[in-house]
């Protein structure tokens, strides 16, 4: 039995960007050992890395040390094409540091579980549940996801709050802004990271952290759709 993710750490004085936490003037990340095991359960291929010894602590990155995204086979970090908007919707602008983070400098890692509903995001009870949302990319403002269609969007709520994450169809994907790796990362045609793609027995399911998808349009895209 492979060993977990925070036994594998245990001894590696690491700090990740899951969790956001406020002390004094700093902003402090930090690793959740259970939203991370969570969401490398759907990365065995990096949990066998890890298992395996092949982690390599590399850059200090806001006085914390960060796993190199090399463990990804995408390999290298995010190429944004500029910073994440400092204006993010939905709450999320004050968690800027850990979009920056997760969209542009980090490929495995991801929001913690649940972050849609924090209090201060509370993603659903934003949304209008009679229409679509168009949800834009972080750094760029192109459109990425367009939700509910194919289903209602009650199914659209309970698939995101029990997987942990916003999570969409292929139906959703706005194809030409969307690129998906052959090892399941999700990103955005501006470098953006956007998450995984998870299949489950109804098909393709992108998981998706919320802090990169809460762009504002572009103006040249604000009507596009």
């Amino acid at each position: 039995r492979l060993p977990t993710f925070g036994a594998v750490l245990s001894s590696v004085p690491l700090r990740m960007p899951i969790l956001r936490h406020q002390q004094g003037d700093e902003e402090n990340l930090v690793l959740s050992e259970a939203s991370a095991n969570k969401r490398l359960r759907c990365k065995p291929a990096h949990l066998a890395m890890a298992a395996a010894g092949v982690l390599v602590v590399a850059v200090f990155v806001t006085g914390a040390l960060m796993l190199p995204s090399a463990l990804s086979s995408s390999g290298g970090l995010p190429q944004c094409v500029e910073k994440v908007q400092t204006d993010l919707r939905w709450g999320v602008s004050q968690d800027w540091a850990v979009a920056d983070h997760i969209c542009c400098n980090n490929r495995i890692y991801a929001e913690h579980s649940g972050y849609f509903q924090d209090e201060h995001v509370n993603l659903f009870k934003k949304l209008n549940p009679s229409g679509e949302t168009v949800f834009y990319d972080s750094v760029c403002g192109k459109p990425l996801f367009i939700a509910p269609r194919g289903r209602t969007f009650a199914q659209w709520e309970e698939e995101s709050q029990n997987h942990g994450w916003p999570s969409f169809r292929p139906a959703e994907v706005v194809k030409e802004n969307v690129i998906v790796a052959a090892d399941g990362e999700v990103s955005s045609v501006c470098g953006a990271h956007l998450g995984h793609d998870i299949p489950d027995s109804h098909g393709a399911r992108f998981c998706i952290d919320l802090v990169c998808i809460a762009g504002r349009p572009a103006p040249d895209n604000a009507t596009a759709l």
